[in-house]
């Protein structure tokens, strides 16, 4: 059985919440629109894509979709909850779909970033498996949210993720194991960078040069920046998520507010920060603005 409480009403955190959501939807499509379009021309001009590349073209198309699902489930919460009720399973399954996906693109693209293999090859087979652990990872806590128990009930809350069921561990536990997986591989990756790092300092102190000024080691640096702009940005959206999920962060405060934005920074900030570090998306962004802006040329008199 579904039921509704109706009188849902709106405080100011909740307006200040939406707002932070709208900004943060705006700035997560123009990032992520941007990869996925000039690596979309790139395909389309090229008929084909480097690793790094395609990676970025599956991201940001995810965390494109993933933005604008946060968007809704934020605003279905406040004003359209009758929608809510019709669409709450469909909306979560899509959520965690993306969510899952975006995280196992990110996972995949770091890893390309440190260690510098060519996926293309075996690209279909990674992009097979994020879909195949997304939807495994993204099914189960749907039933055992909406369809194991007979009764679920959308109440009067604070929170925009508004479903409330007495089996919410089990909800939390299965969504959990969906991001373990890439997040372990992450981490793996990010020790193998940061021994071998340390391995090349030691090795520097017993030359007795200066390592860290060595251009060859650049990229290990960008390296371990990437990895951790990444591991920031989804410890936030991790812990946001689970305090919304389990009731501790409401919108009735500041907290529950700033909650919202680190949940969407993931998706939109994050997306930003990649489309500076890529040298590609850089050149394309110089090119726009000179479209867009084009320096006034003063035009000197020969004579």
């Amino acid at each position: 059985m579904t039921t509704l409480n109706q009188s849902i009403s709106v405080n100011s955190y909740q307006v200040v919440s939406l707002g932070i959501a709208m900004t943060q939807t705006l700035i997560g499509s123009l990032a992520n629109g941007f990869m996925f379009s000039i690596n979309l021309m790139d395909f389309a001009s090229q008929r084909s894509l480097g690793s790094g590349d395609s990676l970025l073209l599956c991201l940001g198309l995810s965390r494109f979709i993933l933005q604008w699902i946060l968007f809704t489930i934020n605003l279905l919460s406040f004003w359209f909850t009758d929608l809510a009720v019709l669409y709450i399973p469909k909306i979560v399954f899509s959520f965690l779909f993306f969510s899952n996906t975006s995280l196992w693109f990110a996972t995949f693209l770091c890893s390309f970033y440190c260690i510098k293999r060519n996926l293309t090859a075996g690209f279909l087979f990674f992009l097979l498996v994020s879909f195949a652990m997304s939807v495994i990872f993204s099914l189960p806590p749907v039933y055992v949210t909406f369809h194991r128990t007979g009764n679920w009930s959308i109440v009067k809350s604070s929170s925009p993720f508004l479903f409330v069921r007495a089996n919410i561990p089990s909800f939390l536990t299965v969504s959990f194991l969906g991001s373990v997986l890439p997040f372990l591989i992450f981490c793996r990756v990010a020790i193998l960078v940061v021994v071998f790092l340390w391995k090349h300092v030691l090795k520097m102190k017993r030359q007795e040069r200066t390592g860290f000024k060595e251009p060859s080691m650049q990229p290990y640096y960008s390296a371990v920046k990437a990895l951790g702009y990444f591991f920031l940005f989804y410890s936030f959206y991790i812990v946001s998520f689970n305090l919304f999920i389990s009731g501790i962060a409401t919108l009735n405060n500041w907290i529950g507010c700033f909650c919202t934005m680190l949940i969407g920074s993931y998706s939109s900030w994050h997306s930003v920060v990649l489309v500076l570090q890529n040298t590609k998306l850089q050149k394309a962004l110089q090119k726009i603005r000179y479209y867009c802006c084009p320096v006034n040329q003063t035009v000197t008199d020969p004579t």
